[in-house]
């Protein structure tokens, strides 16, 4: 029995076709009418014979019904960078990079460069500076239990530059990681939960938006390294917040000085991010070869605590040599994440990351 089928006889919740309960891309649409119509005719029979409550049938019923339409709308889509593609999985070597799973834990790369290939390459002190700083920060946020702040996210996924999302966020890392999302824009209330050590390591999301059909909808819980919760969001809900982009950027810097990467990093000036002092950066990769994903990637990091509050990276064009600089990065946007409104002195209970909380309606 493959996993959508054993998802959908437990209740049709983890790859329910109500996706983030908004199914908002293209993408989503398509991986949803899919994975729907892949599963055969007797596991929903067998789901409307199980032994549930009404009201669970009811649910089903209606996410049935709602799959259905998704399936009709399907559309064609192409995303030239990956959604969801861990940057550090490319860099290492990976060819197939449209259908690799995003993945933090990269695969050895083919073949080792030599010794004297790396040594060969130089780093301006600018490039070492800018890890220092984040080691820093990651060191100082290693030592915080949790945060307040609003996170604001600009994507291309399935070939589009979707809107920008802001998103209020509590974040815990103490003793585990958990993470509790509340939508400002976009789909206005929606909301995702995730705690590593409940629900079984799945995100329990509850659709926005107003409306009672919305109110009505329950909360569903999705595999947050499955295709349909990566196909709204270029990284998994298990790499979000502060201290993960922080992990990510030294992650692939070191990679990229093992490996003897030719990497060009500039300190600009300096510059403020929701009335804070930062510190910029600017780093231009060479090809594509040693970058499939990054053209550039511009990086700001806060002067007092040393932790990334705004990243923007820009891809490649395949006719970036007839436009300007602005026509290009216009182009050629990929990734635009932005933290404000930071609060490290917030007190979080454990209530916040519960299921339970009265407040989620979950």
């Amino acid at each position: 029995m493959n996993r959508t089928q054993d998802r959908m006889r437990n209740g049709f919740r983890s790859n329910s076709p109500l996706l983030l309960l908004g199914l908002p891309t293209a993408t989503s649409v398509k991986t949803l009418g899919a994975e729907f119509h892949r599963a055969p005719a007797k596991v929903y029979s067998n789901m409307i014979q199980t032994p549930t409550s009404v009201a669970a049938r009811r649910s089903n019923m209606l996410a049935l019904m709602i799959a259905s339409s998704a399936a009709v709308t399907a559309v064609a889509s192409f995303d030239p960078v990956p959604a969801g593609e861990d940057p550090l999985r490319i860099l290492l070597g990976n060819t197939e990079i449209e259908s690799a799973p995003a993945n933090t834990d990269a695969p050895a790369a083919s073949a080792e460069p030599t010794a004297a290939a790396v040594a060969a390459v130089e780093y301006s002190p600018d490039f070492h500076l800018c890890i220092q700083q984040l080691e820093e920060g990651r060191e100082f946020l290693s030592g915080i239990d949790s945060y307040k702040a609003i996170f604001h996210k600009t994507e291309r996924l399935g070939g589009d530059l979707g809107e920008r999302q802001d998103i209020e966020i509590t974040v815990g890392h103490s003793p585990n990681f958990n993470i509790y999302m509340r939508w400002r824009n976009f789909e206005k209330g929606r909301q995702l939960l995730f705690n590593s050590q409940e629900n079984d390591g799945l995100m329990i999301v509850k659709k926005g938006g107003g409306g009672l059909l919305n109110r009505m909808l329950p909360a569903i819980s999705l595999d947050p390294m499955g295709s349909l919760a990566m196909s709204e969001s270029r990284y998994p809900v298990t790499q979000a917040g502060i201290l993960a982009m922080a992990e990510r950027i030294i992650r692939i810097r070191n990679e990229e000085q093992t490996r003897g990467y030719p990497v060009d990093c500039t300190r600009l000036d300096d510059q403020e991010v929701d009335g804070r002092n930062c510190s910029a950066f600017l780093f231009k990769f060479h090809s594509k070869k040693t970058s499939p994903v990054y053209r550039t990637s511009r990086i700001l990091i806060d002067s007092e605590y040393h932790i990334p509050v705004k990243v923007v990276n820009h891809t490649w064009s395949a006719n970036q040599d007839s436009l300007t600089e602005k026509e290009l990065d216009d182009l050629t946007l990929v990734e635009d994440y932005e933290f404000t409104a930071i609060d490290f002195k917030v007190k979080v209970t454990t209530e916040v990351f519960s299921r339970n909380n009265p407040r989620y309606r979950m």
